[in-house]
């Protein structure tokens, strides 16, 4: 395995300390307001051109979000949402060096959407002793507000020994000491997948959306299979320690 080392400099202490206290970062303005235009072009394009068959390779959110998947494939826009430096070296300070891609995915919080239960990312329960598995980059396209539905999550859930589903009668309902990770257009949220956390109510009348770009551990199943979705002309232009990322070498 060829591991590609990220410079030191590329987190603060203080994110560093925010991943292992809290459980999610803010790494501000990786994107800029046009590569975001670029972005939501070609969102918009693929979404016109799947239509009803939108987010199709993938089927078991069932929050009522508007999706779309296997967004590597569909153009070049979404490479830097795979190798931005400063993303994956936030990612492996909460998994170690050895990552993979799991899926990488738009999800839109539609205009008068409802929150989401409290969940984690991570099926088989806890993980004890810092065990974790899988941990998220949310590249905000818009801002994420308390109107618009930003993400909710209880910091330190992490280290829980309980989740959500074990923990509470009612997951649509407030957790003590619950908050809201507020962001700007082009910042990335990162965070501990084991992390307590739900989309929240949007009361705007536009969409509020993000790439979500999941990593796990390479000893764990991806949730997407990019041997089998990724065509030649993506798999051509990746680097080789970007396919690495994606399982393919």
């Amino acid at each position: 395995m060829t591991v590609v080392q990220q410079p030191s400099d590329l987190l603060t202490d203080q994110h560093r300390r925010e991943l292992d206290e809290s459980g999610y970062t803010v790494l501000r303005q990786l994107m800029s307001r046009a590569e975001i235009v670029a972005v939501k072009t070609s969102l918009m394009r693929i979404g016109n051109i799947e239509g009803k068959m939108a987010g199709y390779e993938y089927t078991l959110c069932d929050d009522g979000a508007f999706r779309l998947h296997n967004l590597l494939n569909k153009d070049t826009v979404y490479d830097t949402c795979l190798t931005h430096p400063a993303v994956l070296a936030a990612i492996r300070h909460v998994l170690g060096d050895d990552i993979r891609l799991s899926m990488l995915n738009m999800r839109s919080q539609l205009p008068g959407q409802k929150r989401q239960k409290l969940h984690v990312d991570w099926y088989d329960g806890p993980a004890p002793n810092g065990d974790y598995k899988v941990c998220n980059a949310i590249w905000a396209l818009d801002d994420f507000t308390e109107a618009n539905g930003a993400t909710r999550v209880v910091p330190g859930s992490h280290r829980f020994t309980e989740v959500p589903k074990q923990a509470m009668a009612d997951q649509y309902d407030s957790w003590q000491g619950e908050t809201r990770i507020l962001a700007e257009a082009g910042d990335v949220i990162v965070f501990n997948s084991h992390l307590w956390h739900s989309g929240m109510d949007n009361a705007t009348d536009r969409p509020r959306a993000g790439i979500n770009a999941f990593f796990c551990r390479a000893d764990q199943k991806p949730e997407m299979n990019q041997e089998e979705l990724l065509g030649e002309d993506a798999r051509d232009r990746l680097s080789p320690w970007a396919q690495e990322l994606l399982g393919l070498r």
